[in-house]
């Protein structure tokens, strides 16, 4: 496997970082923003669960990766700690950072016994209860990005569990420019309001919840348009988006949804949209969903209100800025829409509290000094 940097006296730990996937998703996303951000000497080695854009990605910026498929299942843990292990034996990073469930799992079994001290950031509610509190105490620190991620956690354990927040670079997006090249892309210069729902395709984004409304608010405002961005889901789950296809198709909604998959210049729409949705659902029964959106703060960032179901960390993110509904509650969310686009005062209200918000409680640079302090605990 490549050697990232060489070992230093540098003050700052060397660390080993472990990415439970190598694709484009909020939690990918995160990382390559904290290596960015990390000291070069002290990036000891990047390890990926999985290839994908991640991957690319950090190529690109001229860091070694190196990638070892893993699966979901037992056995490819395993197979993956015993890859892993002689690679961190024989680097000696101060630190190993596993981003995610499936990076903390394989961490933990690759350095059984070595001494190295291995930090779980905690980005979901995979794995909530019993399970999470076996892992964690095989961890020598757990960092939640979100409060309500720590809620399965003990009391005794209070003391190795860290809340470090999400940040994000301040973004230097032209709303009117943003909204003039998204309309032109998608053919529609008459588009408004424009509402858009970014996300992987899999049913916990909540894709039905928006289309389901979508009847209502498209009758009441005929120039709407949706937009549904995100990476097309694994095969298992492809007859997911073949069912929303079909439902649009009967709703007779083709004219006002649209669907644009990936797209890298996703912080863009988002800057053009009037509105982001965050529907998102369980897929597990009594199992909380979306630890602390990165869309619903890149949205907060560019000035677009969010519009969300009030689940896992939306709450502390939002902190009132921006509309709130129970799970599930399709009218509540209807009415949170169209509360938006119909009061001005309050769209403006939502846009400034969100930036500001995001300025003020929510740096990269914050994130990445906590996520420091961490480690230096850690390797204590």
């Amino acid at each position: 496997m490549p050697e990232t940097g060489p070992a230093t006296a540098d003050s700052s730990p060397s660390i080993a970082f472990v990415s439970s996937y190598g694709g484009s998703g909020g939690s990918e996303v995160y990382l390559e923003r904290v290596i960015a951000k990390t000291t070069p000497s002290s990036v000891r080695s990047i390890v990926s669960l999985g290839a994908g854009r991640l991957v690319d990605r950090l190529h690109d910026l001229g860091y070694g990766i190196s990638v070892i498929p893993t699966s979901g299942k037992p056995l490819s843990f395993l197979r993956a700690a015993q890859r892993l292990r002689p690679h961190l034996v024989e680097l000696r990073p101060d630190v190993v950072h596993a981003n995610g469930l499936k990076a903390a799992i394989v961490s933990v079994l690759a350095s059984f016994g070595t001494g190295l001290p291995v930090v779980w950031v905690r980005h979901d509610f995979s794995w909530e209860g019993t399970r999470a509190r076996l892992l964690a105490r095989r961890c020598t620190r757990v960092v939640c990005v979100s409060r309500a991620l720590t809620r399965t956690f003990p009391r005794s354990m209070a003391t190795k569990i860290d809340v470090v927040y999400t940040g994000i670079p301040e973004p230097q997006i032209d709303r009117d420019e943003a909204r003039m090249r998204v309309l032109r892309d998608i053919g529609e210069a008459n588009a408004n309001p424009l509402i858009s729902l970014v996300g992987r395709m899999v049913p916990g984004k909540g894709h039905p919840e928006l289309i389901e409304i979508a009847t209502r608010l498209f009758e009441e405002v005929p120039e709407l348009r949706m937009l549904f961005v995100g990476d097309m889901p694994p095969a298992r789950l492809t007859g997911y988006v073949d069912r929303l296809h079909r439902r649009i198709d009967d709703l007779g909604l083709n004219r006002a949804i649209r669907f644009l998959g990936h797209r890298d210049d996703a912080l863009w729409i988002i800057a053009a949209s009037d509105i982001i949705v965050v529907p998102s659902v369980s897929m597990h029964r009594g199992i909380e969903t979306e630890g602390f959106p990165l869309l619903a703060l890149e949205a907060m960032a560019v000035g677009t209100p969010v519009v969300a179901y009030a689940v896992g960390g939306l709450r502390e993110l939002l902190a009132g800025c921006g509309e709130l509904v129970p799970s599930g509650d399709r009218d509540g969310l209807l009415r949170g829409i169209r509360r938006l686009i119909t009061d001005r005062l309050e769209w403006e209200r939502a846009s400034h509290c969100g930036r500001s918000r995001a300025r003020a409680s929510f740096s990269e640079a914050e994130m990445v000094r906590s996520l420091q302090r961490v480690y230096r605990s850690a390797k204590r």
